[in-house]
């Protein structure tokens, strides 16, 4: 019973190892059942185990910081063509890089807004979570910072 063997230094079993990667790359639990010969009810199980669970999402979150850093360093490579582009002579073409421009700027600001209301979020939630008071002053701070409807 190769489920039962523990490797070193790691609660899981060597099945639940050879799970994790399956699953933090995204594949269904009936492909990742079939790859390692463990049924999906297994996988159910093992995803309800605080460790299994817990490793499985750090290599989650790691897997989508990786790809985050891939994007960024694309994100910086597309923005020197739209830089190009807008220089084209033709004028359809330079318009389109602006506008596309403009579009992208507005989302990345708003993005940005959106990580720094959640973090103002955590940190009022954090500070005093027992304080009565903590709810109404994260409805005034998200009401300034959503500025005047």
């Amino acid at each position: 019973m190769t489920e039962n063997v523990r490797l070193n230094k790691t609660p899981l079993s060597t099945k639940q190892v050879q799970a994790l990667p399956h699953l933090a790359i995204g594949k269904t639990l009936a492909h990742t059942a079939t790859a390692i010969n463990v049924s999906e009810k297994t996988l159910y199980r093992w995803l309800r185990e605080p460790d299994f669970k817990a490793t499985y999402l750090q290599l989650r979150d790691l897997e989508a910081e990786i790809a985050t850093a891939e994007l960024r360093g694309l994100t910086l490579k597309a923005a020197i063509v739209l830089s190009k582009a807008m220089d084209n002579p033709d004028p359809n073409i330079s318009l389109r890089a602006a506008q596309t421009a403009v579009k992208t700027g507005a989302k990345a600001d708003e993005a940005a807004e959106a990580k720094r209301l959640t973090r103002l979020l955590a940190r009022y939630v954090h500070e005093d979570e027992n304080n009565h008071h903590t709810s109404r002053m994260v409805r005034n701070q998200l009401r300034k910072a959503s500025g005047p409807q």
